[in-house]
């Protein structure tokens, strides 16, 4: 699995005022340091938590889902606010995007779940034949 960054957070979740505060530094010798601290401490929460905490849009590719039950996949962020696409490779590689009719989510909890109403869609090939692409972040 692998979750690629499509668009970038628009702002850290804290600002370098704030962390500069926290710190106690005044001057603005240390600010690229700074805001590097902040992305890195983000990104670190992130990856313990599986949520993400700014918005922002990922493509995330696999090979088979992550199934709870037979008709559900788990996403590997949360909260998911918006499903832009989800995708299934067919025999000849070439991924084919599911009408939007096709799957429910479930975003609002810290598991964000794609519901099918015909089961989970199975890809034709064995390596990253399944792709969603969503928008997920507390804002």
């Amino acid at each position: 699995m692998s979750v690629t960054l499509i668009t970038p957070p628009a702002q850290e979740p804290v600002s370098l005022a704030e962390a500069k505060l926290s710190v106690r530094v005044a001057h603005g010798e240390e600010d690229d340091f700074i805001r590097m601290l902040i992305g890195a401490s983000r990104e670190a929460v992130e990856a313990h938590t599986g949520l993400a905490l700014v918005s922002r849009r990922v493509r995330e590719r696999r090979d088979c889902w992550r199934a709870d039950t037979p008709h559900t996949a788990l996403l590997a962020l949360a909260p998911v606010s918006q499903i832009e696409a989800v995708r299934v490779s067919d025999s000849f590689g070439v991924r084919q995007t599911l009408s939007a009719e096709s799957y429910g989510l479930d975003g609002s909890g810290t598991r964000a779940r794609l519901h099918f109403t015909a089961g989970l869609p199975i890809p034709a090939t064995s390596f990253d034949g399944l792709e969603v692409e969503y928008v997920c972040g507390f804002g």
